[in-house]
């Protein structure tokens, strides 16, 4: 007995499992819990439809003192991701992704972000820490992924804008 409980002595849990397995009420409810299919709840509004995402804002800040790069990013649909792309050459490009942190309900808008941590030497660099710092500007290429992770928008930043195109190997924008 557990000093403090409310079971007085008399109550006394049965000793022998077998006990409990004669009475046949656990092995009932075990077998009908493998039995018994549970039925999803039905919906209460059809799904919306998939409308390729379009970028309606971006921005990539620099914040020096805590030595990261900030990405903010609003679309009008729902994505299927996005990826930032940065480079300041063509030959060393980082891909980092950016992640969903609120969508409409409706498939009307979703938010998405990333923080990117700049790290002093670029063997560290890897999705979320770039060896980019601020000074470097490097030219920025957003790719939004629709549903079915086909590109659906890209944002750009940087000196020059159309300079991606030019790229091996970087995504076809729309």
């Amino acid at each position: 007995m557990i000093p403090g409980s409310l079971r007085s002595r008399g109550d006394r849990l049965p000793t022998d499992p077998r006990g409990l397995l004669a009475r046949g009420g656990l092995v009932f409810l075990a077998v009908a819990a493998c039995r018994i299919p549970i039925a999803p709840l039905p919906s209460t509004s059809p799904a919306p439809p998939a409308t390729p995402p379009a970028v309606v804002s971006a921005a990539l800040l620099c914040d020096v003192e805590a030595e990261q790069w900030v990405l903010e990013v609003e679309t009008d649909a729902w994505t299927g991701g996005a990826e930032l792309l940065l480079s300041v050459d063509g030959a060393y490009i980082e891909a980092h992704d950016a992640d969903t942190y609120e969508a409409a309900a409706d498939g009307s808008y979703e938010l998405l972000d990333a923080t990117i941590s700049i790290v002093a030497d670029w063997r560290k660099a890897s999705n979320g820490a770039t060896a980019f710092p601020c000074a470097a500007a490097p030219n920025a290429l957003l790719v939004v992924y629709d549903l079915d992770g086909g590109v659906s928008d890209c944002w750009t930043d940087g000196a020059e804008p159309d300079w991606w195109a030019t790229i091996e190997g970087a995504p076809a924008c729309p």
